[in-house]
């Protein structure tokens, strides 16, 4: 366990979001793996009626994001206040 606890701070970032922040909207870069720490982040899409959305999915402590290209149509926000811990894509892509 000591050894994971030096290591992650190499290849993770830290992030805390406030309930009702976007973690990311429709065509952001996906460029990282999101861990819920705790908190929950809702999923949505926007549909063709300007300012309503159908939601795709509620995802809490140790949901795991991958941002590729199908993620990009939807949109992400906390519920509650959400730590997260991201693995960003130029730790592992040279």
């Amino acid at each position: 366990m000591e050894e994971i606890s030096r290591i992650c701070p190499l290849f993770f970032e830290g992030k805390n979001i406030s309930a009702g922040e976007t973690l990311w909207k429709k065509d952001d870069p996906c460029d990282y793996i999101a861990f819920i720490v705790s908190g929950r982040v809702e999923i949505k899409k926007e549909t063709e009626f300007k300012g309503k959305n159908v939601i795709v999915g509620i995802y809490s402590k140790g949901a795991l994001y991958l941002l590729d290209e199908s993620l990009k149509k939807v949109k992400s926000v906390a519920l509650e206040v959400s730590p997260l811990r991201l693995l960003l894509s130029k730790t592992w892509i040279n």
